[in-house]
């Protein structure tokens, strides 16, 4: 300490400077002996020790226009010995950890540490500038943030105690100074105070501050490889499970991933979550890494929640954060105080807890309020990014200049971000940086953000590469990325790069492979259209003229100039003798007669790819189920696209066979990778279900573009069900795949093999269990056009036992078993390959013998791990088994396909899965569909429900079936009377219908025949746990996370609905006769009333709760609230121009809702106003197959189930191209009309009137109306409900209202037999005529109408259509019937050429509104 004047006055104030002290070091120790480097993590507390680690550290060495750095030993020589009146100023950018190290040094001053300039002055002030507001003095400030209240200390006190003894303050975050960017000269006044003989005053920030030019400047360099390596070895001391060689391996491998953790917070976070997620270790941007650090804190948030029942916090804020965004990107504008009340008004106070509670936003106090900011610097940066790249696709140019205001230099994250974020706006965020001088060095930094293929930003590339780009030593690892990225694009697109300027960065050039090799050890390889290459040696590396000539030859590049360069420390004095060498600079120009290499683009040849197959621009905008379903004219507008997804509605077997005519040069398995490349989740999903229905193996495992990643497709499996004999349970088992463990057999070749796996394959799969060959694995044969895109593909299929199984045939096997394909050279495709032998019982590998010892070790590796049964091909020989042992069995085998092979492999495959090897069957490989996305992790395999929109979208439809199953569970638990109860109701006891409908649908239960609502205020004002105000809630979700919400939902309630049927089923089994283990499926035996009652009571689905939004939404408005439920119509539809069917009656009440169908079809015609549509409607009896049929015409997505049947009418949209003229006439929309089935009306309801409700609706609205029966069997179902829908019709002819109709018949066995469908057409039309007589009767119109066709537009020929059934099914392995999908071809193309007026969405909305009450008006009393 400096010394004083003797005295009292001496004594008093070196006993308040030791109090003083003492208070510092406690504050100072509580600070870095607990830090929460995540607030809401409270569990993860470390002290600095734990957390720091020394990075790079830089001093500027001469004045800043020379920018000469150099590197320090430590941090602790920031401060040098001696220095007086300093200000020191340290750079780092968002992420470089600046305040840990002030935290690092804190400690050193505590703790005295005499090898740090810290440890040797007598006080150290840190204070955090972002919580300095209003403070104008730097008493003030150390008195309020660095002294307990109400301390001794005064502000005179502490100026004597800085004044009279040596001193350091740290300003942390300088730039952080609320209102900075108005206020920094009031900050600037506090610094200046201070500056006297005995203090040091440092401070951190992102920029150096305009008005501190003379400040000595240092600056945090982040880690290099050698950190890396000293804080993996620190981290895998603390962390013994974690596979450091595995991390180690990635960054090696990765140099955009090493490059990226030269931050110290990416590399960090990296070790810290790939430890639990590998995901990261392949991360090729920033967005990226930072995308999973933000993911690790939700997920961490969510699972911290699961046990905290007193509060349920929404994961949509996940995804839905515009206004946190708008928050953050004002942040970074104005640098302005946040108010926590006025945040709170901006997000709401969900919002707002929801985002404080995971830790993204943090709460402190000051004054009388409460004050926020972003956890950190990059957080604010990553949510603004949101905003930038919305504003970057505005069209309006006052908010796309309010992203110029932001300065890169400052905040060096938000435009990359941003560009990663959404692709889409990068070519205007590129365009905005590239027009100003001083942010041009980001443009590559930003481009190395975007994914293949993701935005076209040729033109800014080219415009860049035409001025000179610079590579300087100083630069650091991702810059110098961010431009080997650029060069590589430059290569790809054969742009030209005028001038590539290495600036000290350049160190050799690899001769082998002509690489060219920086300093920081990046190699650029890609310099084919580089004209000049300037090198600016440094000082003391030589580099002659002849050396750069042969090194550079190979790159066809010469030097033309040699110049000398001056040091320039010294620029007055020219290199003396005994001087060091002075760098030179070397100009290399391109030999222009040279040739350089050719480089195949392949993201522009896979782009080429999409447009020949009608995909054009389709990564950027997927394709979504509405647009598959789109009705073109093959004829006019001919594409591969539609003409796949007609096929693939339609159950056309030729869907798998290659066009040898238009597409012989493309593979049937490309296209069907290109459309899933191209499609949103929902049709992904949707394509993967309908070739399963195919019996066509389904890609599960997709490559992506560059062949050195792959994705599995978890999301695109959840709707695949399927049914199976299961001989242990004596029952038929259908169940959804991903919820069922099938032991696997994978497939697998290594190197070139003369014979053909997938067509062993087939045969093992066709005639060698019984069932007919099928192309279950598309084989050369059927498609021998040359695939390029799908190789590398892994593809599923599944081996399904009848009830008819030959106990004696041993080849045969006995259980369900999942069989995996990878497509191309196992020992190309590692990840797939560990994929699909790590899922395996057992492997079947083919390979040539001559090529055994080659992969020797390749084998053993799969011995390691399951059964191996080794296909030995060789030029010749006979099928033998050679050696046969626990764990691998040789089979050796011609190079010509021989039929026997398929018999040799299924009975071993029995043997080890069946009785004969149980013991070598690992039970750990019948893997669930979640073991195998945590294998996926493991491998490093990306993962589709792992995407943003499935994670929220999934966990929102999880939400609403857990509440669900609880209220489920309650009612069957449950015998007490429920809520709301008409007195009718109340004296019966109530039925599971009843109290199930009560308890989750009660507007649905009290609604009665005479068109009136029984309900009281509590069923408007539900509880927020019930499942129908989780659901409402879920409706706010946007895009494609609604649309999962929405499947998921369907799906899970169809898990619950199959769990509570399975008792059921058995029972069924029981009741009926023994013969019954004969048939196949559910619909061949004669149920019993009271079992198919309870199938209906238990089967719930998406239609239930619309339904019942949809009676809120009219009660709502009758009672003048509108407001509440206003935007419910706009959403729903929206689901119906994506796809969606809505419900247009009541399946439980026959019940018509007006309002609700009104609103929908006005806010659809709000959109397409001058759209006209035609209306096409089906009616006929339960089981007939009419959803199935309007599905495999029209692509449309009514349900289908085994164990749900449809209830009331259901509308669906489907699109038509201009091209297509429906009956002569133009038409924008088909209206497609689903019924419910004739004759399956529940007790509580008279079925002739539910059947003419549903028969009257159907006929009246459409412009045809399909009648579809089943054989002969119309007039014991629907005989009766003709004859009152008659009268319908006779009524509506009095109005000089026209129907149309046409009969289809289906379940025909021989559609050929025209002897046999004449007698059928002519009994049909009988029944019908004879209903229309006894309706005439009944309306005094006897002698009027005595015919069908008189009331109804029945033509005389072309009126019937005969279909066979689509399933033979004499085993569950069956194709459809082809004969079926040509048919429904026919019939489509018939019903498109019908005559049919088209109408307005306004007149479709009036029809069901005159139809629905005349109906309501006369009760059915006809």
């Amino acid at each position: 300490m400096a010394e004083l004047q003797p005295g009292t006055q001496q004594h008093t104030l070196e006993a308040t400077t030791s109090a003083f002290i003492s208070h510092l070091r406690e504050v100072y120790k509580s600070l870095y002996e607990e830090i929460n480097p995540i607030p809401y993590i409270t569990e993860y507390v470390q002290d600095i020790d734990q957390l720091f680690v020394e990075g790079r550290v830089q001093k500027l060495a001469g004045s800043s226009q020379e920018n000469k750095w150099i590197d320090l030993k430590s941090y602790k020589d920031i401060f040098e010995k001696g220095q007086n009146a300093t200000l020191s100023v340290i750079e780092g950018d968002a992420g470089y950890d600046k305040s840990i190290t002030s935290l690092k040094l804190a400690q050193d001053w505590v703790k005295g540490d005499k090898d740090s300039f810290v440890g040797n002055v007598d006080i150290l002030i840190i204070l955090r500038v972002r919580q300095m507001r209003n403070v104008n003095s730097l008493p003030r400030a150390i008195q309020k943030f660095l002294l307990p209240p109400n301390s001794q200390f005064d502000q005179d006190k502490i100026k004597a105690i800085l004044r009279n003894h040596t001193s350091i303050v740290f300003f942390d975050g300088y730039d952080e100074y609320p209102d900075y960017k108005t206020r920094q000269v009031d900050l600037m006044a506090i610094v200046i105070e201070q500056m006297h003989g005995k203090c040091t005053i440092a401070l951190s920030s992102r920029v150096v501050p305009e008005y501190m030019p003379n400040a000595q400047r240092f600056r945090l360099k982040g880690f290099d490889r050698a950190i890396h390596e000293r804080f993996l070895d620190f981290f895998s001391n603390t962390n013994k499970t974690v596979d450091i060689a595995q991390m180690r391996e990635n960054l090696r491998e990765n140099e955009v991933l090493e490059a990226i953790c030269e931050v110290p917070m990416f590399f960090v976070a990296m070790v810290n979550i790939g430890a639990r997620n590998r995901k990261i270790l392949s991360s090729k941007s920033v967005t990226e890494v930072f995308d999973c650090i933000v993911r690790s804190l939700y997920a961490h948030f969510r699972n911290k929640t699961l046990d905290d029942q007193s509060r349920t916090y929404t994961t949509e804020f996940e995804f839905k954060h515009d206004g946190l965004s708008e928050i953050a990107f004002e942040n970074l504008l104005t640098s302005k105080t946040l108010y926590a009340e006025e945040i709170i008004t901006k997000l709401g106070i969900e919002c707002y807890e929801y985002f404080t509670r995971v830790g993204v936003i943090i709460e402190s106090t000051y004054g009388a309020k409460q004050i926020v900011q972003f956890m950190s610097e990059l957080f604010c940066e990553w949510y603004a990014a949101f905003t930038v790249a919305r504003l970057a696709l505005s069209k309006d140019i006052r908010k796309q200049e309010q992203i110029k205001e932001l300065d890169p230099n400052a905040h060096t994250f938000v435009h990359r971000f941003a560009c990663g974020i959404n692709p889409r706006a990068a070519p205007y965020i590129l365009a905005m940086l590239q027009d100003q001088k001083n942010k041009k060095k980001w443009l590559p930094l930003c481009i190395l953000e975007i994914r293949d293929g993701a935005a076209d930003i040729t033109e800014h590339v080219k415009k860049h590469c035409s001025e000179p780009i610079e590579i300087n030593v100083d630069d650091s690892l991702i810059q110098q990325q961010s431009i080997k990225q650029l060069l590589v694009i430059a290569s790809k697109k054969k742009i030209p790069v005028a001038s590539l300027h290495f600036s000290g960065s350049f160190d050799d050039v690899d001769e082998d492979s002509g690489d060219l090799i920086l300093r920081s050890g990046i190699r650029l390889s890609s310099l084919e259209t580089v004209d000049e290459i300037q090198l600016t040696t440094r000082p003391g590396h030589h580099l002659s003229k002849g050396d750069a000539e042969r090194k550079f030859d190979g790159l066809k590049l010469h030097v033309s100039n040699e110049v000398k360069m001056y040091n320039s420390l010294s620029p007055n004095n020219r290199s003396t003798v005994g001087s060091a060498p002075c760098p030179k600079k070397i100009i290399l120009k391109r030999n222009k007669t040279g040739s350089g290499g050719l480089y195949v683009d392949v993201e522009e040849e896979f782009n080429r790819f999409l447009s020949i197959v009608g995909l054009k621009n389709r990564l950027l905008e997927p394709l979504g189920t509405f647009d598959a379903m789109i009705i073109t004219n093959p004829a006019v507008t001919p594409t591969i696209v539609h003409d796949f997804f007609r096929k693939l509605a339609a159950y056309d077997r030729s869907i798998s066979i290659a066009d040898t005519g238009k597409i012989n040069s493309i593979s049937t398995r490309d296209i069907i990778y290109a459309i899933l490349k191209c499609s949103d989740p929902l049709l992904q999903q949707d394509i993967i279900s309908k070739l399963s229905s195919h019996q066509l193996a389904v890609p599960i495992l997709v490559p992506s573009l560059n062949a050195k990643g792959c994705t599995f497709l978890a999301w695109g499996l959840r709707k695949v069900t399927k049914s199976w004999w299961d001989p242990s349970k004596i029952a038929i088992r259908e169940e959804n795949v991903t919820g069922t463990y099938f032991p696997t057999v994978t497939v697998l070749r290594m190197g070139d093999v003369d014979i053909s796996k997938s067509d062993v394959l087939n045969k093992l799969l066709g005639s060698v269990q019984g069932n007919d060959d099928h192309p279950h694995f598309i084989t050369h044969e059927i498609d021998p056009s040359q695939r390029k895109w799908s190789t590398g593909s892994v593809e599923c299929t599944w081996l399904l036992p009848g009830v008819n199984r030959e106990k004696t045939a041993t080849e045969k096997i006995n259980d369900a078993v999942r069989f995996l394909n990878l497509r191309g050279d196992a020992s190309l495709f590692e990840d797939q390959a560990s994929f699909a032998v790590d899922n395996a019982v057992i492997t079947v590998a083919f390979i040539a013998s001559n090529l055994v010892e080659r992969f020797h070790t390749h084998i053993d590796q799969i011995e390691s791990k399951c059964h191996v049964i080794l296909v030995a091909v060789c030029f010749d020989g006979i099928i033998e088994t050679q050696s046969k042992t626990a764990t691998k069995t040789v089979i050796k085998t011609g190079n010509t396909m021989n039929p026997m092979l398929g018999k040799h492999l299924s009975t071993r495959i029995q043997e080890i899965i069946g009785t004969k090897d149980a013991s070598t069957v690992n039970e750990v490989k019948t893997f669930s569909h979640e073991n195998q996305i945590t294998l996926c992790d493991s491998l490093g395999i990306e993962v589709d429900e792992k995407s943003a929109h499935c994670i929220v979208g999934m966990d929102a439809a999880r939400n609403i079936a857990s509440a669900t199953e609880k209220l489920l569970l309650q009612v069957i638990q449950t015998k007490t009377a429920f809520p709301s109860k008409s007195v009718a109701r109340k004296q019966a006891k109530p039925t599971m219908d009843q109290r199930l409908n009560d308890s989750l649908f009660p507007l649905q239960s009290n609604w009665k025949g005479s068109g009136k609502f029984v309900y009281t205020h509590q069923h408007t004002e539900l509880c927020p746990s019930h499942p129908l105000s989780i659901f409402l809630k879920s409706l706010l979700l946007k895009g494609d996370i609604l649309h999962i919400c929405l499947e998921f939902t369907q799906i899970l309630l169809n898990e619950l609905c199959q769990k509570k049927m399975r008792p059921l089923t058995l029972r069924l089994f029981d009741e009926v006769n023994k013969e019954i283990h004969r048939v196949e499926r559910r619909h061949h035996v004669r149920m019993k009333k009271d079992v198919v009652k309870e199938y209906d009571d238990y089967s719930i689905g998406s239609e239930h709760f619309i339904r019942e939004i949809g009676l809120h939404f009219e009660i709502a408005m009758s009672a003048g609230n509108a407001k509440q439920v206003e935007h419910l119509p706009d959403i729903v539809a929206e689901l119906v121009m994506h796809g969606y069917p809505v419900e247009i009656m009541g399946g439980n009440s026959g019940h018509i809702s007006i309002r609700w169908i009104q609103a929908i079809l006005e806010s659809i015609s709000r959109k397409h106003q001058k759209s006209r549509v035609c209306v096409l409607s089906i009616i006929g009896p339960r089981n007939s197959g009419k959803s199935t049929l309007l599905n495999s015409m029209f692509g449309v997505r009514f349900a289908v189930s085994g164990e749900r049947r449809s209830k009331g009418v259901f509308l669906h949209l489907v699109q038509i191209d201009s091209s297509v003229r429906v009956g002569g006439h133009g038409c924008d929309f088909l209206i497609v009309v689903d019924t419910e089935g004739l004759g399956t009306s529940d007790e509580m309801t008279s079925t002739p009137e539910r059947d003419c409700q549903l028969t009257t609706l159907a006929l009246y609205i459409s412009n045809l109306t399909l009648v579809n029966v089943r054989e002969l069997r119309i007039r014991e179902v629907i005989d009766k409900a003709l004859q009152i829908s008659s009268r319908a019709l006779i009524r509506m002819k009095e109005f000089n209202c026209t129907v149309q109709c046409r009969i289809v018949e289906q379940f025909v066995a021989n559609v050929d037999n025209n002897e046999r469908n004449q007698f059928s057409s002519t009994h049909l039309v009988a029944i019908l005529d004879d209903a229309v007589k006894k309706a005439a009767k009944l309306e005094n119109t006897e002698g009027k109408y005595t015919t069908f066709r008189d009331v109804v537009s029945f033509p005389t020929t072309d009126s019937q259509f005969h279909h066979r059934i689509m399933y033979l099914r004499r085993g569950f392995m069956d194709p459809p019937d082809h004969r079926y999908s040509r048919g429904v071809q026919e019939l489509r193309r018939s019903i498109l050429q019908q005559e049919m007026v088209p109408i307005k969405f306004q007149d479709l909305s009036s029809r069901i509104e005159f139809i629905a009450r005349q109906i309501t008006r006369m009760h059915m009393k006809w």
